[in-house]
């Protein structure tokens, strides 16, 4: 099992950049990526309850660059 860790002063989109070029190939592209965000009910996105929606951004302008 492969774990990246970011110190967080990275910006977001460039860690999530690196996550996706480290794990998907071009084959997992081709398929299709799903996208399932954990919002469940509604709290503060800074809560820890759920995906904070700009993290969920970010990765959808990511991968919509690739």
């Amino acid at each position: 099992m492969t774990v990246l860790i970011s110190d967080g002063r990275e910006k977001l989109e460039n860690s999530i950049r690196h996550i996706l070029d480290t794990f998907l190939t071009e084959a997992d592209y081709i398929r299709g990526v799903f996208i399932k965000p954990n919002i469940v009910f509604p709290v503060k996105a800074t809560s820890g309850e759920i995906t904070p929606p700009a993290l969920v951004r970010a990765l959808v302008f990511t991968l919509r660059e690739h």
